[in-house]
């Protein structure tokens, strides 16, 4: 997937990458079925998305979706200048989508301390368009505006 000078053959676009043993990822999204080479990727070029399902048939063999959360978690506590990518859990192992959620909080945490960000991008309800800052709380849509959930009637 590498070009010339170590480009994307996607250009300057970022990858996305959907992890899962059996559907297919979003139109514009790389499928793959195998994390270790997810990671060979999130060494390789620039993703700016991930979508991880846990459970990839054989846990022992071909290893699971945490695998390549707990890379990223790594990257993130020993490289402060490492970038993840926002993270979308889309498992349906509700006990591990829950361990997987709380890791890429911590990772959103560390981020957010490493960079001094204001608003990390990482999307914990993979069913809504909305982002979710960790560092202050605030919650964006797809265009970067805030969105307020204060239950009143803006009408």
């Amino acid at each position: 997937m590498q070009g010339q000078a170590g480009r994307n053959i996607l250009g300057d676009f970022p990858m996305k990458i959907f992890l899962d043993d059996i559907k297919d990822g979003p139109s514009g999204w790389i499928t793959y079925r195998d994390p270790k080479k997810v990671i060979v990727s999130l060494k390789s070029f620039k993703v700016s998305e991930i979508s991880l399902d846990h459970d990839l048939g054989d846990d022992i063999n071909i290893g699971t979706g945490m695998d390549v959360i707990n890379w990223i978690e790594e990257q993130v506590f020993t490289n402060p200048d490492y970038i993840p990518p926002v993270i979308h859990i889309h498992s349906e192992n509700s006990i591990k989508r829950l361990v997987m959620i709380k890791v890429a909080e911590k990772i959103a945490k560390r981020y957010a301390e490493n960079a001094q960000c204001q608003h990390l991008n990482i999307d914990i309800n993979y069913a809504t368009d909305h982002t979710h800052c960790i560092d202050c709380g605030k919650v964006f849509d797809w265009k970067g505006e805030e969105v307020c959930f204060d239950g009143k009637d803006d009408s």
